[in-house]
């Protein structure tokens, strides 16, 4: 296993291996083997700090990505926080930061902003209004049985793509787990789950 490591390590660029402790078993400490080394030339650069102990390595800023980053978020906080005329085009998005920023109002409005996403729920009759409703979901960002994506067409990954439907994380893996006794189980925790949800929504 060692040996195989090794090799692999190898064949990384330098400025990876570079920041590798090959010392450490990745099986033990995958963080210690993969950082390592680059977390000591920390540590030796800070002055005044002898230890890991007193590095901190959670600074998000030690990396030129993570910096460029939180200057964007600081930047974006920043914008939405600042007071805008009601006539401003920036206005709706800080209403809508602020919304959701309420927790007290979020918990005194309880259910009642879903009532409208609920009541095109209960109007589904036909299958034009299930394609409506995950329209809706879809839209707003609202989990379903299905996930819409777009990919390269297999056939002609140069010129097309193609729309796929894939599973989304509120059904079950595979055919198999609907079907077999043995994943029985499984399908009790996925009912149980929706029950819970339409407890929990008045229902």
């Amino acid at each position: 296993r060692l040996q195989f490591i090794s090799t692999i390590t190898g064949e990384l660029p330098e400025s990876l291996q570079s920041a590798i402790n090959s010392s450490v078993d990745p099986c033990e400490d995958f963080y210690a083997y993969s950082c390592g080394a680059w977390i000591e030339k920390k540590a030796a650069s800070k002055k005044g700090t002898t230890s890991l102990a007193e590095i901190d390595i959670s600074r998000a800023d030690e990396k030129s990505w993570d910096q460029a980053q939180n200057a964007v978020n600081m930047e974006m906080k920043r914008l939405i926080e600042t007071t805008y005329p009601p006539d401003s085009p920036f206005k709706p998005v800080q209403d809508w930061y602020v919304s959701c920023m309420d927790e007290d109002a979020i918990e005194k409005a309880g259910v009642t902003p879903l009532n409208a996403t609920l009541s095109l729920i209960d109007a589904i009759e036909t299958p034009a209004d299930v394609n409506r409703a995950i329209a809706h979901f879809l839209v707003w960002k609202i989990p379903t049985f299905m996930v819409l994506n777009t990919r390269k067409d297999p056939s002609n990954a140069f010129a097309m793509n193609a729309l796929t439907i894939d599973f989304a994380g509120h059904t079950l893996d595979s055919l198999q787990d609907y079907l077999l006794p043995r994943n029985a189980w499984k399908r009790r925790r996925l009912r149980d789950y929706f029950a819970e949800l339409f407890r929990l929504a008045g229902y």
